[in-house]
């Protein structure tokens, strides 16, 4: 499966150390240049991804305009290309999500991501487990939606 992925996500799993359980789980990791431009400028360190950077077409490129505005550029150059292209779009924001429930776009949450290595035998789900507490440490949050990894 391909996927597209925003910052959000692949700064989370860059800080814990586990880009490679996305490479496992996915056959090609989408990036835009705009998600690659806020990673380096954020210095996280995406090394190990095995990912493609996305040329957007024009088509792509001309469907930034009519999009949401509260969005970033990554967050548009992400949705554009999961639309156009067709694939789930990663992202942990939830007006991301939001928008993708109206242009009928798929897409993985933090916790449907975790639900979907543990159904694909990547991870355990008592390792599940233990990267939820990793996110909630590093990245000073609450994984809500716990019930959703797990059921």
């Amino acid at each position: 499966m391909k996927v597209v992925f925003d910052t959000d996500l692949l700064s989370t799993f860059a800080r814990i150390d586990r880009l490679q359980m996305l490479n496992s789980l996915f056959e090609k990791i989408i990036v835009p240049p705009s998600v690659i431009s806020e990673l380096k400028l954020a210095d996280i360190k995406f090394g190990g991804l095995n990912f493609e950077i996305a040329k957007l077409t024009r088509e792509e490129l001309l469907a930034l305009r009519k999009m949401d505005s509260r969005l970033g550029r990554g967050e548009r150059e992400c949705l554009s290309i999961a639309k156009h292209r067709k694939v789930p779009l990663a992202s942990n924001d939830s007006l991301v999500h939001l928008v993708c429930k109206q242009q009928n776009v798929s897409y993985f949450t933090l916790p449907r991501l975790l639900r979907f290595a543990i159904s694909r035998k990547v991870i355990k789900k008592e390792k599940a487990r233990e990267l939820i507490g990793l996110i909630e440490r590093i990245e000073r949050t609450v994984i809500k939606d716990q019930n959703e990894i797990f059921k």
